[in-house]
């Protein structure tokens, strides 16, 4: 699990917290089950697994580490919240199946539901009509205006799956540990959506990278948790008998599901229809540049050229090698090579790097520069200089980097650099320089 976590970390480090604490909670849970109870020995040994495996998932990733620079690595209150209509649009089917759920299993959930008669005195029954007086005050006042609907919504809802991770805890059954851990991941994912509606990355876009990561989270924890409940329904219909009512409730629930599926069933039709061209069904996301031409606004690309060196660097290239390409104004062709390689380059896309690098556009700005000043000057020393400053091992001439850069400049590297760098592949368009 420890290199699960690491690699989680790498790949999407906002991930981490998220499945670490998840990660940790179950190791919990799983002590709490075998010993039947919290105590010194069962937190010992919780400690020491979990202290284990976030030292695993950091020694296993250490190479990574020592290379990688964190710059959003705290929070800050957030700027916008969340309306509930728009809460109930993406999360709407998962909450009414949990609430399906409560209402075919409310026997089993709420013991107390069982009970017929219950006597309270004239306190009693002052003491609750002015419990929920306050009560409503402070939903409807100040915490609806410091929380908003969606956070006091998830917050009953994380208070409800922790009331059923409780009372699993109480019992220590067989079965009880799985539905432990299954309401462990919907609290989760409520306390998500519960957090992003107070907090969001320091330097976000408002909050946009926040929700949509955040989001994504509480989605995945959601399918998986409201999966083992929608199964649960069947299974206790299946067990216990159906009524009228029960059975209905199991219906809409299997119905907004079915609508749900209608949803990548068509949207991935009128998606693929938005391409260059139409193909056959493939995973190969390059078929498009075979017969596609590109309309920059200094003039036409044929891709296929670009599609033939890319194929040719991805089965013939070892390594990481850095790549030298055309760095352009965000939304055109600029940037492919490394997009379709994975090979890293000088500048990657130039908004995403202002985005995740907000605190060095300066350098940015120099790396722009020096793009173009190797592919423009012709002082042989001075772009020799700056390919060993970058440690460029490819140098790529397309028809893009015919566009953006002179013809003086480009004719450098076969003219006068022909004992620095030397041609490994040509095409009718494309030619590549490896620096020796």
């Amino acid at each position: 699990m420890g290199i699960v976590l690491g690699s989680v970390r790498i790949i999407n480090a906002w991930d981490f917290p998220t499945y670490f604490l998840l990660g940790s909670l179950a190791l919990m849970l799983r002590e709490l089950f075998t010993h039947g109870g919290i105590g010194i020995v069962v937190f010992g040994r919780w400690l020491l697994k979990t202290s284990v495996l976030y030292i695993v998932s950091y020694v296993a990733f250490i190479p990574f580490y020592s290379n990688y620079e964190n710059f959003y690595s705290s929070l800050q209150a957030t700027t916008n919240k969340t309306d509930l209509n728009q809460a109930l649009m993406i999360f709407g089917v998962f909450i009414f199946i949990i609430g399906s759920y409560c209402f075919i299993n409310s026997k089993r959930i709420f013991t107390f539901s069982k009970i017929k008669t219950l006597s309270i005195t004239i306190r009693m029954a002052a003491c609750i009509v002015l419990v929920a007086m306050i009560g409503g005050y402070l939903v409807s006042g100040p915490a609806k205006q410091f929380l908003g609907n969606t956070a006091m919504l998830a917050s009953i809802i994380i208070a409800f799956f922790g009331y059923l991770v409780v009372s699993r805890l109480q019992r220590f059954g067989y079965k009880d540990k799985y539905q432990a851990f299954n309401f462990l991941i919907l609290l989760m994912a409520f306390a998500i959506i519960f957090g992003v509606e107070l907090v969001r990355i320091e330097g976000d876009i408002d909050r946009m990278n926040t929700v949509f990561k955040f989001y994504l989270q509480a989605w995945v924890l959601l399918g998986i948790g409201c999966s083992f409940l929608f199964w649960r329904c069947f299974q206790t219909i299946k067990e216990k008998g159906k009524t009228k009512i029960k059975a209905a409730v199991f219906i809409a629930s299997s119905f907004l599901i079915v609508c749900g599926l209608i949803y990548p069933v068509f949207a991935t039709h009128t998606r693929i229809e938005d391409r260059f061209i139409q193909t056959k069904p493939t995973l190969d996301g390059k078929t498009y540049m075979s017969r596609s031409t590109y309309l920059d606004e200094r003039g036409e690309i044929d891709l296929s050229f670009d599609g033939k060196a890319i194929n040719w660097m991805n089965n013939n290239l070892q390594g990481t090698p850095v790549i030298l390409e055309a760095n352009t104004p965000m939304y055109r062709w600029g940037s492919r090579i490394s997009v379709y390689t994975g090979y890293p380059t000088i500048l990657g896309w130039r908004w995403h790097q202002e985005q995740q690098r907000m605190n060095q556009h300066s350098e940015i700005q120099k790396r722009i520069s020096d793009i173009n000043i190797i592919y423009e000057t012709e002082n042989v020393e001075e772009a020799l200089g700056l390919i060993k400053k970058y440690q460029v091992k490819y140098i790529y001439i397309g028809d893009l980097e015919k566009l953006y850069y002179s013809s003086k400049g480009l004719s450098k590297f076969r003219l006068n650099m022909n004992t620095k760098v030397e041609v490994v592949y040509s095409n009718e368009k494309v030619d590549i320089y490896k620096v020796n």
